[in-house]
C-alpha cells in the first residue's frame, strides 16, 4: 500500500511539474517573441508584393504566352507632379500625387497585354518611361497621402491613367463646371469615350481639346481592384519608369486615392 502511495505521489509531482514547464515556456514564448505592429505587417506585406511583381514582371509572359507592347502615346509632364489614379477620380481632393517628382517634359506611355482564355486582350502592365535605362532595381512609389504608405491605384471605374496633377486639377474643374448645370453628366461617354475608338484598350485623352495637357487612360487587367504601383530605378538609385501591376488585385484596404 505504502509502495503504491509513493507512485501516486511521484505521478502528481511529474504531472504537476510538466503544467508548470508548460506555462513557463508558454510564458517565455509570450516574452521572446514580440506580436508584430500594424506598421511592421504592412512593410511585410509590401516587400512581399514587391518580390512578386519582380518575379512576374521578368518573366515578360502570362501563363506561357508572350506579352505584346503597345505605345499608346507621350504624357505632357507640367508640373513635375504626376498622378496614377482612376480618371474619374483624378480631380477630388482625397486622390493623391505621387511623393517623388521628375523634370518636366514628355514621357511615353505604353502598355502589355496578353489574350486570357474567357476574357480576351487585358492589360496586364501599364508603364511610363523616363529614360532608356532598364531598371536596375523597384521600389513602391509612395503619395503624399498622410498616414501609413501607400503605393496603390484604387480602381472603381475599370480603367486606371497616368496624369500629371495639374491635369487631374484641370479634369476635376471641367466637371465641376458642366454638373451643376447638367447633373446627369456622363465624363466618360460625353467627353471621353471617342478617344478609344480603334483601340478598345486604352486612350489619349485632352480635357481641354486642341491644348497639349493630355491624360494616358487605360483599361485595368480584369476590372476594378487595388493595383501595386512602383518605380524602376536605375544602378544609382534615379527613376527610369514607372509602373502598374494588373496581375496582382489586392485587398481593398485603401478606399480613396492611389
Amino acid at each position: 500500500m505504502q509502495k503504491n502511495k509513493s507512485l501516486i505521489l511521484l505521478l502528481v509531482l511529474l504531472v504537476s511539474g510538466w503544467g508548470c514547464n508548460k506555462q513557463r515556456q508558454a510564458e517565455a514564448k509570450k516574452t521572446s517573441i514580440p506580436e508584430m505592429s500594424e506598421a511592421e505587417k504592412a512593410q511585410g506585406q509590401a516587400r512581399d508584393e514587391l518580390l512578386r511583381f519582380v518575379a512576374l514582371f521578368q518573366t515578360n509572359e502570362l501563363e506561357g504566352k508572350e506579352l505584346n507592347t503597345i505605345e499608346i502615346g507621350k504624357l505632357q509632364v507640367e508640373s513635375g507632379q504626376l498622378l496614377v489614379a482612376d480618371p474619374f477620380r483624378s480631380g477630388l481632393p482625397d486622390t493623391y500625387p505621387l511623393a517623388r517628382t521628375i523634370p518636366t517634359g514628355q514621357y511615353l506611355g505604353s502598355i502589355q497585354t496578353c489574350l486570357i482564355e474567357g476574357w480576351g486582350e487585358r492589360v496586364v502592365y501599364a508603364l511610363l518611361s523616363l529614360t532608356d535605362t532598364p531598371p536596375a532595381s523597384w521600389e513602391p512609389a509612395l503619395t503624399t497621402q498622410p498616414g501609413p504608405p501607400k503605393h496603390h491605384v484604387v480602381v472603381k471605374g475599370g480603367l486606371a491613367a497616368f496624369c500629371d496633377q495639374q491635369t487631374a486639377k484641370r479634369l476635376g474643374q471641367i466637371c465641376s463646371e458642366i454638373l451643376p448645370n447638367k447633373p446627369d453628366f456622363n465624363y466618360y461617354t460625353e467627353r471621353m469615350q471617342n478617344d478609344f475608338a480603334g483601340h478598345e484598350l486604352w486612350a489619349e485623352h485632352h480635357p481641354d481639346p486642341g491644348q497639349p495637357a493630355n491624360i494616358l487612360v487605360f483599361t485595368s487587367g480584369l476590372g476594378d481592384g487595388n493595383y501595386p504601383v512602383y518605380w524602376g530605378l536605375d544602378p544609382n538609385g534615379r527613376p527610369v519608369c514607372l509602373a502598374i501591376c494588373f496581375l496582382m488585385a489586392l485587398p481593398n484596404q485603401h478606399d480613396t486615392g492611389i
